[in-house]
């Protein structure tokens, strides 16, 4: 049962490290295995019928990863910009629902990220994934 504990210990002082440092957080992201982000894009970017501008980030990030660009915070802040700016052509590659949603999606005096602040809220799901696939090695 410690080596159980140990190993949770450690995920948690990783994903602490990760949350705390997003220079260390975008360089794990550029290190996950295609098949994850083929996953991830599937999830976020394939099988959705909702706009959701998180997820739509999400989606983003996975399809860059997938078309071998590195994701640096400056992407992401430029990805950001572009579903505030409902920049539809960028995103035709969505589903034709999510797309009609970002249109019609009523722009507020609140910014659409303000509660994802922190790009680990945002991004944890990329590590649970992987971590979902890849079963604990206790040793």
């Amino acid at each position: 049962m410690e080596i159980q504990f140990t190993y949770i210990v450690n995920k948690a002082k990783q994903y602490s490290e990760l949350s705390d440092n997003p220079s260390k957080l975008y360089q794990a992201i550029n290190d996950i295995s295609e098949s994850i982000v083929d996953d991830i894009f599937n999830e976020y970017g394939v099988t959705v019928d909702k706009f959701q501008p998180v997820n739509v980030l999400r989606a983003e990030v996975a399809r860059q990863l997938r078309n071998g660009i590195s994701i640096t915070e400056k992407l992401v802040d430029d990805i950001k910009e572009r579903i505030r700016k409902k920049d539809f052509k960028y995103f035709n590659h969505l589903p034709e629902a999510v797309v009609n949603e970002m249109v019609n999606y009523e722009i507020g005096k609140r910014d659409m990220f303000a509660n994802w602040q922190k790009s680990w809220a945002i991004f944890h799901t990329f590590f649970i994934e992987e971590q979902l696939r890849k079963p604990p090695s206790y040793t």
